[in-house]
Formats: C-alpha cells, structure tokens, sequence
C-alpha cells in the first residue's frame, strides 16, 4: 500500500472517530452540527445543536475575535461559554487562549509584570556603628535529644543573633525556663 493511501486511511479514520464521538449531522444549510443528549432541552437550536468549526482556521479565529469583544473583553472561561451557545470548537479552551493572548486591548490593561516595591530603609540600631552583640535577637530551637553515659537527655539551643555584624552565638539550655535563659545570657 503506498504512504499516500496509508495518510488517507488514516485521515479517513480520524474522521470517523470524530463523526462518532461528537454525533456530527449535517443540518438544511450544509453546516456539520454536533448532536448531543440536549436533544429534548428548552434551547435554542444553536445550544442544542451547535455549529462545529474547525480549531485552527481563519474563520473560527475571528468569531472567537467577535465574541471576545462581545463579552467585553472578558477571559477564556466567559468567551468560551458564550461562543458554545452557537458553535463547538475541537480543543476550544486553547483555541480560546491562543486568540485572547493576542488581544491588544487586554494586554494593554492587564499591565506588565510585577514590579517590587522599593526597599524600606534599615532601621537605625541596625545600621548605627556600635559592639558586637550590642543589640540581639533571642531565639530557641529543639528540643533535642543528648546521649549520655546512661541516659538520654532533652536539650534545647538558644539562638542569640547579633543585629549588626549578624554573628550566631549558641548556647544549650537543659529547659525553657526564664532563669535558664538569664544564665545563658
């Protein structure tokens, strides 16, 4: 069988797929409409019976165009579901989206990327000249567990950070308590 017979075999096939899965009729006007179980619904024809477009034609583009300005430039969600009260798109979400991202309108008010505030100034104590550990931060982590020659005993670290030359200070307490803290201090 030669590759051309082979690519419209298959072409063929695709299409029968697609005939079978949509339930793809042709109505009085020569338009391919996809029958659905909507059938018997309170509809008008279009919801019932929707036109079906081919996803990567001119024509589909600009009715997703006219709809996209009909609904007030709106996003994907809200386009999509106006324009399937007429018509059925194969892969229409992302037929939808590839036509809004070139909308200049909505790029024009969406705005550019995310732009970072600027810095707040550092406070003064921790920019003054002054000792070390003049000015700390207290913190504790654990709790740890220690082994010793015949137990094993919790611990916990306290962390004391210097705010101006950011140098770490460990120290290991035996209990959370104020007067273990002083002692530590």
């Amino acid at each position: 069988m030669d590759s051309s017979h082979v690519f419209e075999a298959i072409q063929i096939q695709k299409q029968n797929s697609l005939q079978r899965q949509l339930g793809l009729v042709l109505d009085e006007n020569a338009n391919l409409r996809c029958k659905g179980r909507m059938e018997y619904a309170d509809l008008t024809e279009g919801a019932r019976q929707p036109i079906l477009l081919p996803k990567g034609e001119w024509f589909t583009r600009l009715i997703v165009e006219k709809t996209h300005k009909d609904v007030l430039h709106s996003g994907v969600s809200q386009t999509l579901s106006s324009i399937r009260k007429r018509f059925s798109i194969p892969s229409g979400r992302a037929t939808v989206r590839s036509v809004l991202r070139q909308c200049l309108t909505c790029r024009r008010h969406e705005g550019g990327a995310y732009k970072m505030p600027d810095m707040a100034p550092l406070p003064k104590s921790h920019v003054a000249e002054s000792a070390p550990f003049a000015r700390t931060g207290v913190d504790y982590l654990g709790p740890l567990y220690v082994k010793g020659k015949n137990s094993v005993n919790k611990v916990w670290i306290c962390l004391f950070t210097c705010l101006v030359t950011r140098a770490v200070h460990l120290e290991m307490m035996n209990n959370m308590f104020s007067d273990e803290l002083l002692m530590g201090l």
